[in-house]
Formats: structure tokens, sequence, C-alpha cells
């Protein structure tokens, strides 16, 4: 997940839609959206989103996780070479 929104969608993305309120209402009567605020902005929250997708917090993690696992990778290539070359 490119944005890490957690599943909230603000209502000012919703808007820039063609009937895009009238479709959040259809997707909250549906029981797929939920009415939610999050940091003071009026939106929707998909319904169960971590129960199928990642937390922000667990996206940035396993970044962390790959970046510092490639980085410890190169850095055992480049010394490989050296000793090579010597």
């Amino acid at each position: 997940m490119a944005y890490k929104t957690n599943g909230f969608v603000p209502e000012w993305f919703v808007a820039g839609f063609q009937s895009g309120r009238k479709l959040a209402a259809d997707l909250v009567r549906a029981g797929k959206w939920e009415d939610a605020v999050k940091d003071n902005e009026n939106g929707w929250q998909f319904h169960d989103w971590l129960d199928y997708q990642q937390s922000a917090e667990e996206i940035e993690r396993d970044r962390d996780h790959n970046r510092n696992r490639q980085r410890e990778f190169r850095r055992k290539l480049r010394e490989g070479k050296k000793k090579e070359s010597e």
C-alpha cells in the first residue's frame, strides 16, 4: 500500500469523483465503508481493512527490515569483491 492510510479515505478525495459522495453513501449502506474522522478530517474507513491488509506500521517495519537486509547483502558483496581483487 503506497499511501499507508490504514483504509481511511478522506472526504476531499471522494468529492473529486463524479457522484463520489453518493457512491460513498452506497458503500456505507452496503457495510463496506464506515463514516470516520482521522486527524480532524472527515471521511470513510474501509470495514475490516486491517483484517485483510497490512497496517501502515507493518508496511514501514517490513520496508525497514528489507532495506537493512539489502544493505547488509550489498556490504558483504562489496567485501567479497575486495578480497578477490587482493
